[in-house]
């Protein structure tokens, strides 16, 4: 778990815009909560490449995806949500089919992954501005 030294890029980036948007981890969660819809860290090979859920077929993988949006149904329902915003596409389409009846506003802003040219377009200052575009205001 925490003490795997393999970086998780795209979470740094996330906190880091986070922290240097709203400051301390309390002015965070005062706006915010991030839940990880599919919370798997999935490697392959030797230098351990990222598998990404979107990539994985089969039964199995259909159960657990049921399985993280009963989980984010959750999430939502006990914290008294209003308004998901899904971190790519993948996580977009999972929240909207999950709040298909419109009782949480569900948005989306691009993902931060290092594959992603979006996310590396300007050195990274679109895809800051993106997500700034649709985050709570930090005031």
């Amino acid at each position: 778990g925490l003490e795997y030294p393999k970086e998780e890029v795209s979470g740094t980036r996330v906190w880091g815009l986070l922290s240097s948007h709203y400051g301390t981890a309390a002015e965070i969660f005062s706006k915010v909560f991030i839940v990880n819809h599919c919370p798997l860290m999935l490697f392959s090979g030797p230098r351990a490449k990222n598998i990404t859920p979107d990539k994985v077929r089969g039964e199995c993988m259909l159960e657990i995806l049921s399985l993280c949006d009963t989980h984010l149904r959750k999430v939502v329902t006990v914290m008294s949500v209003e308004e998901v915003i899904g971190i790519g596409r993948f996580a977009e389409r999972r929240a909207r089919g999950v709040f298909e009846t419109g009782s949480v506003r569900v948005s989306t802003c691009w993902h931060p992954s290092p594959a992603s040219p979006l996310a590396n377009r300007n050195g990274g200052a679109d895809w800051r501005a993106n997500v700034i575009s649709v985050l709570p205001d930090p005031s």
